[in-house]
């Protein structure tokens, strides 16, 4: 149980690790002048797992514990989603002891059956192809940061677990019978004893660590619960058949993961604004009276992939709205949240125009005092992309005027 107790460690240690680098690697990096963005390639990998089981029975650990191995290959849709197909095979293990209430005559016909010995064990072997959905948690909540050095996940799937081999129960059962009899209604005593290949309807989930040594290649851990059918290991126990596998794993990525982009930066000065706002033009409106407005503002806040969160670089354009709408209180700002059409599906796009929209709206009001009926917003999800650049279209457009 040591691999199981290092994961849990691990995995304590990397949200700790993350919570320290979370201003230090981000997935919009910026300078003086420009800001790096990272655009998210989807791709194919490769992953190898090796480490144990544990059967879950009424035996020691010791006792229930298997090696194990797996071999998988995953496709990320995304940052957050992917599939992934992977075989998880080698033995499963259990036993009998005899309880504690057993009459000292059944005991000792027992022992006699079974070499003197309280423990009686026995294995199987099996295949377990199955498919997986998963979920990196850590850029769901902390947005996509391709350099980051650790990230949790999630996965649930469901597959075949196809057992054979079952000698040793065979043998185990006959120690049974030989000690006690049949049971009473003729059967054996391993109630759902079973030989030859078999098969039962796999359910899994469970929990993954990913640390990155090159851009290719990262190693981690995995722990995994799998639940089966209650004939599996051969015993009656009115309830479905578990185990547990913690493994190493190591996985290569194919391809380019992500396109590197800079993009150039508005320089936000108190004094251009002023420059902006104090430009006026001829407008002619009915009735032929002429009257002189200000020239629009127009600011564009951008986003890094999946992402709602306001990068300091940007919130500089935020107070650029704010001093002139304070300058012109007669003024209104229509924020127009876009997500690119390029990542996720239409309704997540949808989804996450929304909250672009609405952050920058939440900042103006609660932030900066602006009243909320001078501010306008809607989403236009991927429908519209006002821009040639998959990247630039991770945008809310503010227009005051």
């Amino acid at each position: 149980m040591k691999l199981k107790r290092l994961f849990i460690l691990s995995a304590v240690l990397c949200f700790a690790f993350m919570g320290a680098k979370a201003e230090e690697v981000q997935g919009t990096t910026s300078t003086a002048q420009d800001s790096t963005i990272y655009e998210f390639n989807p791709h194919w990998y490769i992953q190898a797992a090796f480490g144990y089981q544990y059967t879950i029975g009424e035996v020691d650990a010791a006792t229930l514990s298997s090696p194990n191995a797996q071999l998988g290959f995953g496709y990320n849709f995304t940052p957050v989603w992917g599939l992934r197909f992977n075989i998880n095979a080698w033995q499963s293990r259990d036993g009998y002891l005899p309880s504690a209430n057993l009459s000292e005559a059944a005991k000792a016909a027992y022992l006699a059956a079974n070499g003197n010995k309280e423990l009686l064990d026995w294995k199987w072997y099996y295949v377990a192809p199955a498919l997986d959905v998963t979920m990196d948690l850590t850029n769901l909540i902390g947005g996509y940061k391709p350099k980051r050095i650790c990230n949790v996940g999630i996965f649930l799937g469901i597959g075949a677990n196809i057992f054979f081999k079952n000698d040793e129960a065979v043998a185990a059962n006959q120690v049974l019978t030989n000690a006690f009899g049949p049971s009473a209604d003729g059967n054996e005593r391993l109630i759902y004893l079973w030989e030859g290949c078999k098969a039962s309807v796999l359910g899994q989930a469970g929990a993954t660590v990913d640390f990155r040594v090159t851009e290719h290649f990262r190693l981690g851990l995995e722990l995994q619960g799998n639940i089966l059918s209650d004939k599996y290991n051969s015993k009656q126990a009115f309830n479905p058949d578990w185990y547990i596998n913690a493994l190493v794993t190591a996985r290569y990525n194919f391809g380019a993961l992500y396109n590197e982009k800079k993009v150039k930066k508005e320089k936000c000065e108190p004094e251009i604004v002023e420059k902006i706002v104090e430009k006026p033009v001829e407008k002619i409106i009915e009735k032929t009276d002429t009257v002189f407005v200000k020239d629009p503002l127009k600011v564009e806040i951008f986003f890094a992939i999946s992402s709602d969160r306001v990068s300091t670089s940007e919130y500089l354009k935020i107070k650029q709205i704010v001093n002139y709408l304070k300058s012109h209180p007669e003024a209104k700002c229509m924020i127009t949240g876009y997500a690119d059409k390029a990542t996720g599906s239409a309704t997540v796009n949808q989804r996450i125009s929304e909250k672009r929209a609405a952050v920058v709206k939440n900042e103006l009001i609660k932030k900066h005092g602006i009243a909320a009926d001078r501010i306008i917003t809607k989403a236009m999800g991927d429908t519209e992309q006002p821009y040639d650049d998959a990247i630039l279209n991770r945008v809310a457009i503010c227009v005051v005027e």
